[in-house]
């Protein structure tokens, strides 16, 4: 199987990374980062091309275009599919209203409404094998389950991304904390949510999140 990733940023791309092994076993040379481009460093964003960095605009304008969409999935390759990433965080600003999450039916809705904002982007250019990257709060929220313990979804938590920067300060060394802060995002990150290259690992960890449950019942359906 070949995979290719459209996503708002280099970090969401390493933890979708490691669920593509966790879930269907594809290896990273099986997967093609579209936006953005995983080669190009951050070092200077007022001098790159939208395609070398990434934002919700961006991910919105790449499938509204669809060129990015059409030549990935137009190439005859059985087993080809598109994973999409979103944030739910920044909603309001990308058309989706501001809905409550007090309980797990409210994650399901403000998760469904996103995928259908994504699918009204997509327009004409939908393909049938895509699986949607949609995190309520925010991917760090993913990468959270594999600390909860009293099974409360992880997208019900405010301020995901300040959460697990506690926990990492909690759960490494400060050796281990100074080695990960000279990493850049894709590998700081694909460090964060390595135990989700385990299915058994991932089959714990989406009982702790909705919207992760969802993307990986999604890629199980892509299943060549």
């Amino acid at each position: 199987m070949k995979a290719g990733i459209i996503a708002e940023g280099k970090s969401d791309m390493a933890v979708i990374t490691n669920i593509l092994k966790g879930k269907l076993g594809i290896d990273k040379s099986d997967i093609a980062y579209l936006v953005p481009e995983l080669e190009k460093d951050e070092t200077d964003l007022a001098i790159m091309r939208p395609e070398q960095f990434s934002s919700w605009s961006i991910v919105k304008a790449k499938c509204e275009a669809g060129n990015v969409v059409r030549d990935f999935m137009d190439i005859i390759d059985d087993g080809r599919f598109l994973v999409i990433h979103i944030d739910s965080a920044e909603r309001n600003d990308y058309g989706v209203e501001n809905l409550t999450k007090n309980t797990i039916d409210d994650l399901i809705l403000i998760r469904n409404t996103v995928k259908s904002k994504i699918e009204e982007w997509l327009g004409e250019n939908r393909r049938e094998r895509i699986a949607y990257a949609i995190a309520v709060e925010e991917t760090d929220a993913w990468v959270m389950t594999k600390y909860a313990q009293n099974r409360d979804d992880t997208g019900m938590l405010n301020n995901p991304k300040e959460r697990l920067a506690s926990k990492i300060i909690q759960t490494e060394s400060p050796k281990a904390q100074k080695q990960l802060r000279n990493l850049d995002f894709f590998d700081r990150y694909g460090h964060y949510s390595y135990e989700f290259r385990k299915n058994r690992n991932l089959s714990v960890f989406i009982e702790n999140n909705n919207s992760l449950k969802q993307f990986c019942d999604e890629l199980e359906t892509l299943r060549s």
